[in-house]
């Protein structure tokens, strides 16, 4: 009888042990599915991705540059056919117009990994230049270390903005050569902007002074001109229309000197007055002419 209590209890855990391995598996095997069905959904997002995406995406082999894989954005960017990119190093492609710039780059990449948000030039295939925004990071492939980059192309972004500093450059040297300056007013916060020649018709430094209407009424210590923001809202809420005034005022030397302004007011969807935006001409050099040919007439007379 002993004997059979014996047998059975080893029979009973050697079931609970078979099941207990079978659970395990089981387990295991699910996790593993799990595990392969998400590699599945990670990969198939991944190709959605790299075969959608307007930008420019290449796989390369870091040791020497060998295109292993470039998306449609990459070739219809670069002007390029799939046949003429893939197998071939970048640097028999040269797609990079500063061979230099490359070599920073995979540098960087190697010291800190990854690579974001870095300007570059490149050459299409017909020679013409473009500019892209880059970033990219290190990924093993079949036992091997691989660039994976992408690149937005930011032509179109950067030659705007360069004609925009040159238009703002020959702005800046017109107004410098014509003594004319502009000048924008908030009326509700009183708060000025000007142009850097509006500086200097007055003869401050913006590192130190800040225009403000209070601040700038005081450069005309003289009471029939302390009125002038009250005319101008006035003006500009009752006409709708550009207008025009004469001012005199005191430089840092004391000295006198005379602008020209022009204003136009900016109205809201109610129609009521938000800012007066108008042009500053230094005068000064025409009113002493002026005063001296007054003198001078004087005299005669």
């Amino acid at each position: 009888v002993m004997l059979f209590f014996v047998v059975v209890l080893i029979a009973g855990a050697g079931i609970m042990v078979w099941l207990i391995w079978q659970w395990q598996r089981g387990l295991f095997n699910r996790r593993e599915l799990d595990a392969a069905r998400a590699l599945a959904t990670s990969e198939e997002r991944f190709r959605l991705a790299f075969m959608t995406s307007p930008d420019s995406i290449a796989i390369t082999r870091l040791a020497d540059g060998l295109m292993v894989s470039a998306n449609p954005g990459f070739l219809r960017i670069t002007g390029y056919t799939e046949k003429e990119v893939i197998g071939k190093r970048i640097s028999d492609i040269r797609i990079w117009e500063s061979p230099q710039d490359q070599l920073k780059m995979i540098e960087h990449l190697k010291e800190n990994g990854s690579v974001n948000n870095l300007e570059g030039r490149f050459l299409k295939k017909n020679g013409e230049v473009i500019y892209g925004l880059i970033s990219a990071s290190l990924l093993e492939l079949d036992g091997a270390s691989h660039v994976l980059t992408i690149t937005r192309d930011i032509t179109e972004r950067v030659l705007v903005q360069k004609a925009l500093r040159e238009s703002e450059g020959r702005l800046r040297e017109a107004q410098r050569l014509a003594r004319l300056g502009f000048w924008s007013w908030d009326v509700k916060t009183g708060a000025v902007e000007w142009s850097d020649e509006v500086y200097k018709i007055f003869g401050l430094d913006p590192a130190v002074f800040t225009p403000h209407i209070d601040a700038i009424l005081a450069l005309s210590p003289w009471p029939e001109d302390h009125q002038r923001d009250r005319e101008l809202i006035n003006r500009a809420i009752r006409d709708h229309r550009p207008g025009s005034y004469e001012q005199k005022f005191l430089r840092p030397d004391q000295s006198i000197g005379y602008y020209y302004s022009t204003f136009q007011g900016s109205y809201g969807e109610r129609d009521e007055l938000v800012s007066i935006i108008g042009t500053v001409l230094d005068i000064t050099e025409r009113k002493l002419h002026e005063e001296q040919i007054r003198l001078l007439n004087e005299e005669l007379e």
